[in-house]
């Protein structure tokens, strides 16, 4: 199968290309299975995508680790016959957060209310949802009981703007020898609906949303005051 994509012009990259053929084809082998055994009507299948291997089309941020749309926007996917219709979002938000409060649901049991997600099932709660945040953390946690010395940005999506804030790595991780780079300009705003690949940073352009949009995020966590 790699082969297949060499001869595509794929490069170093085929190998990838060829685990994703071969994944899609093994969850079509386990839809197969339960539609043969008669179980697909009695499972919730959930399908979450990892952030991907390496630069695969050359644009802007690294597939892992990066706060851009590269490194964090991934499928996410539900398979219930009898219960779900077959549709597509792809303007509203979701997180990996939200998988077990969705799955609880469909169980028909309570979610705990100290979970921050919501279920994706629900088009109510997934219309009413404003915003959406992230963090992204270098690979080895640092402390586990002060997660911030491991942070390198924390973002939040907001209708179409999306803000970054960057955070200078812990001394300690230079000291170890980690190269971790910060952009320049350590707070980025990208308008999502004209420029998805975050090209163009519109943050001096737009102080006001800048501020409104810190402020949502530093009320979400803020690692200064922690």
């Amino acid at each position: 199968m790699e082969k297949k994509y060499r001869d595509l012009g794929a490069g170093g990259q085929a190998k990838y290309y060829a685990m994703c053929e071969w994944f899609d084809q093994s969850c079509r082998k386990l839809l197969d299975d339960l539609d043969n055994l008669k179980l697909s009507d009695n499972t919730l299948v959930v399908y979450a995508c990892d952030n991907g291997w390496g630069r695969l089309d050359g644009k802007r941020g690294s597939v892992k680790a990066s706060p851009y749309e590269q490194g964090v926007r991934t499928p996410i996917m539900f398979r219930w016959p009898v219960k779900i219709s077959p549709q597509i979002n792809s303007t509203d938000l979701a997180s990996n957060l939200d998988l077990v409060p969705t799955i609880l649901n469909a169980c028909g049991i309570e979610p705990d209310e100290r979970m921050s997600g919501i279920d994706l099932l629900n088009p109510t709660a997934v219309k009413k949802r404003k915003s959406i945040f992230l963090e992204i953390f270098t690979h080895d946690m640092l402390d586990v009981d002060r997660p911030e010395t491991a942070l390198r940005a924390r973002s939040v999506v907001q209708h179409n703007w999306k803000l970054t804030r960057w955070t200078e790595p812990h001394p300690k991780l230079k000291s170890m020898g980690w190269q971790i780079g910060v952009p320049q300009e350590k707070v980025e705003l990208f308008d999502l609906t004209k420029d998805p690949l975050e090209s163009t940073n519109l943050a001096d352009q737009n102080p006001d949303v800048v501020q409104n949009l810190t402020a949502k995020l530093d009320a979400w966590w803020n690692p200064q005051k922690n």
